[in-house]
């Protein structure tokens, strides 16, 4: 029997998972793999990468292969071998350095014990956001997630030469109920966590908020009312870290965003 009832709206990169761990790598192992295939130098495919994730103002933005300079008056099947080397490159890192955060699949079985719902709210894309909580076996023990509905591809040729589906969401998650949100509704807005509260029938009195960003995940939530707790241990940011150092090269971040590089809570 539950001691009590609540509920947990948790942030998921740099809360649940830590998200520069297994994005850099897998980055760094998919330009190297490009490089085999082109002979074009490191730097040179990373600085086409930063500029196609500054035209979409993401680093999660999907195909970026696709839009790089090399790509352009690429032959179809070009392009396709030019993906798949990437791509699987990217992949194969992925599911080496993605995990969960040390406690985390312990803490949310406990909170399923105790009858507390956790709703996941993340500006990751939605598809991406399924895909990690899936992989990482945490998606049982979440009832919603609310994210962000992503870059659309439907009208881009990507979809045409089926390098893309047609869909927003997996059918490969085990969450029951997913909501999304526009770009100019991401956090730090407060439309996300009023999503949450309504869709979910959530007390703010008896929820908690938990994110790295006090920015983005807490101050939202609580000016709705729902309690916050600060999860530390993402907030840290060591910019002398070779992941670290990755990203700052790639990143879509203001200068603004990149001073504050010791205060990881304010701009991730």
């Amino acid at each position: 029997m539950a001691f009590f009832q609540g509920a947990v709206i948790a942030d998921i990169d740099n809360t649940l998972y830590d998200w520069p761990s297994f994005f850099a790598p897998s980055f760094r192992a998919m330009v190297h793999a490009l490089v085999r295939e082109t002979g074009i130098e490191f730097e040179e495919l990373e600085r086409q990468f930063k500029h196609v994730y500054a035209q979409h103002d993401s680093l999660e933005f999907a195909f970026p292969i696709q839009e790089l300079e090399l790509a352009q008056g690429l032959a179809e099947d070009q392009l396709d071998r030019l993906i798949f080397v990437g791509r699987g490159a990217f992949l194969s890192a992925y599911r080496k350095h993605l995990k969960p955060y040390e406690g985390v699949l312990e803490g949310l079985t406990w909170l399923q014990s105790q009858d507390y719902k956790t709703i996941c709210v993340t500006n990751s894309p939605i598809y991406l956001a399924q895909k990690r909580l899936y992989q990482l076996g945490l998606d049982k023990l979440i009832e919603g997630l609310i994210a962000w509905e992503g870059i659309g591809a439907e009208s881009a040729s990507y979809v045409s030469k089926q390098w893309v589906q047609r869909r927003k969401t997996r059918k490969a998650t085990r969450i029951s109920q997913t909501l999304t949100f526009e770009r100019e509704h991401s956090k730090p807005s407060i439309i996300p966590f009023e999503m949450a509260i309504r869709e979910f029938s959530l007390e703010p009195r008896t929820t908690w908020a938990i994110g790295d960003s006090i920015n983005k995940a807490l101050r939202p939530a609580a000016h709705l009312g729902v309690g916050t707790i600060w999860a530390e241990y993402g907030a840290q940011f060591n910019p002398e870290d070779k992941n670290s150092k990755t990203l700052l090269r790639i990143t879509n971040w203001s200068d603004e965003e990149i001073r504050i590089t010791h205060d990881r809570a304010n701009f991730l």
